[in-house]
C-alpha cells in the first residue's frame, strides 16, 4: 500500500458476519484516506444516477457488457443464473419472447 493512498469502500459482503480486521497502525502511518462509497443521502444518490445516465447517454459508459437478456420463457433460467452467480452475469433482464422463434 502506497503512502498517501486512498481506499474506496464500495461493496459490502456478508462474510465473517460483516466484520473485518484492519491494520490501523499501517493506515495511519501511511496516511491512507478511507472513503465510504455507500451513499446514504438521497440527494447524493439521485445526483450519481443523473451523472451515470448522462455518461451513458453520451456513450462514455458502456452498459451492454453488464446486461444479459432472457426471454420470458427462460425466467427460471434467469433466476438460476443470478442465484448461482453465473460468470459474467451482472444483470438479468427479462424481455418478451420472440414471436418469430
Amino acid at each position: 500500500m502506497a503512502q498517501h493512498g486512498q481506499i474506496n469502500l464500495v461493496g459490502y459482503h456478508e462474510s465473517e458476519n460483516g466484520m473485518r480486521t484492519i491494520n490501523m497502525q499501517q493506515w495511519n502511518y501511511k496516511g491512507i484516506d478511507v472513503v465510504n462509497g455507500h451513499v446514504r443521502r438521497n440527494d447524493e444518490k439521485f445526483e450519481a444516477m443523473r451523472e451515470a445516465v448522462a455518461l451513458a447517454g453520451r456513450g462514455l459508459l458502456r452498459l451492454e457488457p453488464l446486461v444479459q437478456y432472457y426471454p420470458l420463457s427462460m425466467t427460471e433460467q434467469a433466476f438460476r443464473d443470478t442465484i448461482n452467480q453465473k460468470e459474467g452475469l451482472f444483470k438479468a433482464v427479462l424481455v418478451p419472447d420472440d414471436p418469430a422463434a
